[in-house]
């Protein structure tokens, strides 16, 4: 260290603070996904809890279904006895009833190209599929300060611009939030509203390294083809 000139060494110290504050971004954040997968874990057991209950309910009323249906045989067993005990020929009779009433049923009707007529068959309704990816993962105020800042500037923004607009809207209101911060809960809500909700759209920047952000009802396209409208073009 007796060797190092001043420059030397406040290059150093510069050096050192800026590892030290990687550490502590890096430190927030996985603390931050720590929280994040406890509250998924929760809501995973509570929903496991809430099918093995349905089972449950389930196996219960099967169960008191069974003796019921096992009864029923036996009703049929002397509906059978019964039947055979009746008169030979009063079936003998029912039997010439039922065979004129089927050589004299109407047949059906033919169409002017002699094809018979069917009625449709009624189409079966299909439940639609629910599409609720907020499941467990609720708008939080940062999250409306992103979708607010698309709206009111009308137009795709970077990253740093989105964190712009969210520390001068938390300065109006009286909030105050320490920087690094913020930058770690916008990173996360642009990654919530843009994979798990499909809120807002990140598309590549095509003059400069990094990604933009859209609504989108401003796109045209998915995935990599995805582009923006001239409207919302970057001005």
């Amino acid at each position: 260290m007796e060797k190092l000139n001043s420059t030397a060494i406040e290059q150093l110290i510069s050096r050192y603070k800026q590892e030290l504050e990687k550490l502590r971004f890096q430190t927030m954040k996985t603390n931050d996904t720590i929280n994040e997968l406890k509250e998924g874990l929760q809501i995973a057991k509570n929903r496991e809890v809430a099918v093995l209950q349905e089972m449950r309910e389930k196996q219960q009323g099967t169960e008191a279904e069974a003796p019921a249906k096992a009864a029923k045989p036996k009703k049929a067993q002397k509906a059978k006895s019964s039947a055979k005990q009746e008169d030979p020929a009063k079936s003998s009779a029912e039997q010439e009833d039922k065979a004129k009433a089927t050589t004299e049923a109407p047949a059906p009707k033919k169409t002017a190209k002699g094809k018979s007529r069917r009625t449709p068959k009624k189409a079966k309704k299909t439940r639609s599929a629910s599409n609720d990816r907020s499941t467990g993962y609720r708008l939080s105020p940062v999250d409306e300060l992103v979708i607010e800042a698309l709206e009111t500037r009308e137009m795709a923004l970077k990253t740093a611009e989105l964190h712009e607009y969210a520390a001068e809207a938390l300065s109006k209101k009286g909030e105050s939030m320490d920087d690094d911060r913020l930058r770690l809960l916008i990173s996360r809500s642009l990654q919530k509203l843009a994979n798990r909700r499909d809120d807002i759209v990140k598309l590549r920047n095509p003059d400069e390294r990094g990604h933009l952000y859209a609504l989108p009802s401003w796109v045209i396209g998915s995935g990599e083809e995805a582009n923006l409208k001239r409207k919302f073009l970057r001005k």
